[in-house]
């Protein structure tokens, strides 16, 4: 891994069943190079798989507060990125091959974490007791606790405490942005939102609605779902979801008075970022040139209520608030992919390798070495916003009254 250093499934946290997470120590004799990969939470298939290709067979666990850390030298102290991952808040997990930071790490000197966290109703279950001591979701716990840990930690690693940037790509950036709300430690820097669906409203839940939605569940599965084994609870959760008609049922609670975001910003999407949304709710999994055209005016419609006007209006409070923020469109496409610029189109160029990311079907036609220019691009952007320098020399920062769109 081009002499990076990679320390795998550190447990950062441990919780009961739809409890708070609660910090862990570090246990020096548990930090080594090259562990195993750690588990994922409790999952079905993902629905992205025509997009994204299978991913890595990992185990699955309640037990799935872990992260992993990359970095080049446990001497120093360089900036810090953590990674949050997609996947609606049902799928997914830090410590799949397509989220390897080795790439960031070594290009530009940084300290990459990904963390894993629960999803689906492990994760987002709100009852009384959270409700009454007006406490985030239990997932977002545990992503509160892996950046309170990484903070106290990371410099064992070679890491700067206090100089951390959080990124994250769709249910992952959406977090980010809960998170800020909730409000973080000041070694939290700078935050990078990738297609954040910051506009989907059915996904904002107060901490009335999500008791709400908790309690329909409840009364759908007719007993107490501690009681359920992990695969029981799994099925129901799955059956809740059919019933509905959806599958983004879990997100994370809102606090009842938000803070301002009173840092820098980089957030943007896809030229066509809701594309596989649509394709996915009729039935597309092999799409074509003449299956864009007659989607494409719902995507440019979808992509303005979902993600564009949200992203602008949150780039200006961060102008508001005396940060500068940057607006980007990624209109990329592989050669010979019908998913044109699609959701998650950026992640192999960030996070990942070739090797792992070389079943994409989004990535039709992309030979290696293109992959390899394209992924070294990316990651200068990211790495020079943090370094808090344009992400590239030509890009203009949003402003008050205009947030400019930098294409990619």
């Amino acid at each position: 891994m081009n002499n990076c250093l990679v320390y795998r499934n550190l447990r950062y946290a441990a919780a009961k069943r739809f409890a708070p997470a609660e910090q862990l120590n570090v246990v020096p004799s548990d930090i080594y190079n090259g562990r195993e990969r750690g588990s994922l939470a409790p999952q079905h298939a993902s629905r992205f798989d025509a997009l994204l290709g299978p991913p890595a067979p990992l185990t699955q666990s309640e037990d799935c507060q872990t992260l992993s850390i990359f970095t080049t030298s446990n001497i120093g102290s360089r900036p810090v990125m953590i990674w949050f991952h997609g996947g609606a808040n049902i799928t997914g997990g830090g410590e799949l091959p397509w989220y390897d930071g080795n790439k960031l790490a070594t290009e530009h000197e940084l300290v990459v974490v990904t963390v894993t966290a629960r999803l689906g109703v492990f994760g987002y279950f709100y009852n009384n007791a959270l409700f009454s001591s007006n406490s985030p979701s239990p997932a977002m716990t545990d992503q509160l606790v892996a950046i309170k840990w990484v903070n106290q930690n990371i410099a064992m690693f070679g890491g700067n405490p206090n100089n951390i940037t959080l990124f994250g790509q769709s249910a992952g950036a959406f977090s980010i942005e809960v998170m800020l709300r909730w409000g973080l430690g000041s070694y939290v820097k700078r935050a990078i939102i990738q297609s954040g669906f910051l506009g989907q409203k059915d996904i904002i839940y107060d901490q009335k609605k999500a008791l709400k939605q908790s309690h329909h569940f409840n009364n759908f599965i007719g007993c107490d779902p501690k009681i359920l084994s992990t695969a029981e609870l799994l099925d129901a959760q799955l059956k809740f979801s059919k019933l509905l008609g959806r599958s983004e049922l879990w997100a994370p609670v809102r606090p009842h008075i938000e803070k301002p975001i009173t840092i820098p910003v980089l957030s943007g999407w896809t030229s066509d970022d809701t594309l596989p949304f649509i394709y996915m709710s009729e039935n597309v999994i092999q799409p074509t040139n003449e299956t864009f055209i007659a989607v494409k005016d719902r995507v440019l419609s979808d992509n303005k209520q979902y993600l564009i006007d949200s992203t602008k209006t949150l780039l200006r409070e961060v102008a508001i608030n005396g940060q500068r923020g940057w607006a980007y469109e990624l209109t990329w496409q592989a050669p010979q992919s019908g998913w044109k610029a699609s959701h998650c189109i950026e992640l192999p160029f960030l996070l990942g390798s070739h090797e792992s990311w070389k079943m994409a079907p989004m990535l039709s036609g992309l030979n290696e070495d293109d992959f390899e220019i394209k992924g070294r691009q990316l990651r200068a952007m990211w790495a020079n916003f943090v370094l808090d320098l344009p992400p590239a020399p030509t890009w203009i920062p949003s402003t008050i009254t205009e947030c400019a769109v930098n294409p990619i």
